[in-house]
C-alpha cells in the first residue's frame, strides 16, 4: 500500500505496504491558504497495490492510475476559478504523482511515468 499524505513524515518501508509521503500540501500552503476544515490535519489517501505485479505493463498502468486518483484527492481542486489556484492544483497533482513514483522505486513505474508525464531523463 502507498499512503499519500499532504505533508512529510518519516515512515518504514515494507515490500507490499509502502507508506508514501507527498510534499504537495507544503507547496500549496504557500499559494493557497488552507480551509478551516483541513487546516489542522493533512489529507491522506492509502493506495493499495499488493494485488498488482508491477513487472506486467497493465498492472503498472493500473498503479499509475491509482496514484493519479489519490493525488487528485490529496490535492484539493481550487475553490474558485482563479488561474493561479488551478495551476497550483495541477502542480500539486503532478508533484505528488512524481514523488509517489520515486518512493515506489520500481523501474517499470518510473519509465511509465516518464512516458506519460513527458519527463526527460
Amino acid at each position: 500500500m502507498l499512503k499519500i499524505l499532504s505533508a512529510h513524515e518519516p515512515t518504514a518501508t515494507v515490500r507490499t505496504a509502502l507508506p508514501l509521503i507527498a510534499a504537495a500540501a507544503l507547496l500549496l500552503s504557500a499559494i493557497i491558504p488552507p480551509t478551516t476544515a483541513h487546516a489542522a490535519e493533512p489529507r491522506s489517501v492509502t493506495v493499495a497495490y499488493g494485488d498488482l505485479d508491477l513487472v506486467r505493463p497493465e498492472d503498472t498502468a493500473r498503479l499509475y492510475a491509482r496514484l493519479i486518483q489519490a493525488a487528485r484527492t490529496v490535492c484539493e481542486p481550487p475553490v474558485s476559478g482563479s488561474l493561479a489556484r488551478i495551476a497550483a492544483s495541477h502542480r500539486c497533482v503532478r508533484d505528488t504523482v512524481a514523488a509517489a513514483v520515486a518512493r515506489v522505486g520500481v523501474p517499470q513505474l518510473t519509465a511509465y511515468h516518464a512516458e506519460k508525464a513527458g519527463v526527460r531523463g
